[in-house]
């Protein structure tokens, strides 16, 4: 049963027992089996002229949308259905009242008009009322069903453009890492083992995790110290970073994998590093977010820096997150906070 024609039936109950209450104070001798008789053919009627209310809406609809055309729609539906229930009453019910009530006449043409006015007003003010919460709930639904058929596609974009960036994990920086265990062979044997064994854990993270949509924070961070690493050997005194202890409480919690690579790998293309403009690096969590700060030493050319790691990154975590990726960039410093996703809410 519509919550509508459930209010409309405890309506009409509701005043037949005020009808039956007024009628008694007038006419105390008349008989309780005519007041049930008189009962029942009120609210079959009231019944009836509802159901036929919510009917007329049908073809109406069709000619007149409530939505383009809402006031002629109403009044039509309303005038109609006056007619209808004015000429029940007068040709039906009322020589059927009086039927009834003999031999105790009772004059019920006094507060007729009054009542059907009432009736006709509460009927019209009940359907539509409901039917504009129903389309404004449709449209909700509808709404909230297209964005999240919106976010469907985009992942599906962003997980094929972002796979080809798990594939390859940029092979300029492999490349670099090369030519710099290159000159370490010759600088510090002992440091160049150091670096490829860590270039190599490096690698064999990507390889584990490429099918994952997501895996720990601990798991990303201990991936993310060895790429760290990485980074500072190339650029020596160019690049520093700090780790925050506050990380440690979070490592429960889940992120895209190659999330932080990403974003550093973002930093070095964005930004000249080299001792003379230093770079550093700053990770620490929060209760929702991990937040990665740089200072800024921006390139003259950044001509390869299309943005679409961090593009794809928002897109993926717009999927999984009630929150968004946020990026806060001042004159000094960038600043992206990751929102950290609880594996107790995420969906199956």
């Amino acid at each position: 049963m519509k919550i509508r024609n459930f209010l409309a039936y405890i309506l009409i109950l509701l005043v037949e027992a005020l009808r039956i209450a007024a009628l008694q104070a007038r006419n105390p001798t008349m008989p309780w089996q005519i007041h049930v008789k008189l009962s029942i053919l009120h609210f079959i009627w009231f019944f009836l002229l509802w159901h036929f209310f919510v009917w007329l809406s049908k073809p109406l609809e069709k000619r007149l949308s409530l939505i383009e055309r809402p006031v002629t729609r109403i009044l039509m539906q309303t005038i109609v259905f006056s007619i209808i229930m004015f000429a029940s009453n007068h040709f039906i019910i009322l020589p059927l009242q009086v039927y009834i009530s003999e031999p105790h006449r009772v004059i019920f043409a006094e507060n007729i008009t009054i009542g059907r006015m009432f009736f006709i007003t509460t009927f019209t003010a009940l359907y539509f009322s409901t039917s504009i919460w129903e389309l404004l709930l449709g449209i909700r639904v509808r709404s909230e069903r297209l964005l999240k058929e919106k976010a469907i596609r985009d992942r599906g974009r962003a997980l094929m453009r972002f796979a080809d960036l798990k594939n390859k994990l940029d092979p300029h920086f492999l490349f670099n890492s090369i030519t710099v265990a290159t000159e370490l062979v010759y600088e510090n044997p002992e440091k160049t083992e150091q670096f490829l064994l860590q270039l190599s854990k490096v690698y064999r993270y990507v390889v584990q995790h490429y099918d994952q949509n997501l895996v720990s924070l601990k798991i990303e961070l201990e991936f993310i110290e060895d790429y760290l690493q990485l980074l500072q050997t190339r650029f020596q005194e160019g690049f520093s970073y700090e780790l925050d202890k506050s990380l440690e409480a979070y490592e429960e919690m889940y992120v895209i994998p190659l999330t932080l690579q990403v974003l550093l790998e973002n930093v070095i293309k964005h930004n000249v590093v080299s001792k003379r403009y230093p770079v550093k690096v700053q990770i620490w969590a929060t209760e929702t977010a991990i937040c990665i700060k740089n200072n800024l030493n921006p390139k003259k050319d950044i001509s390869l820096s299309d943005g679409v790691g961090l593009d794809n990154l928002k897109h993926q975590y717009l999927y999984y997150a009630p929150m968004p990726l946020k990026v806060i960039e001042t004159k000094t410093s960038f600043c992206v906070k990751i929102p950290l996703l609880d594996p107790n809410t995420l969906e199956a």
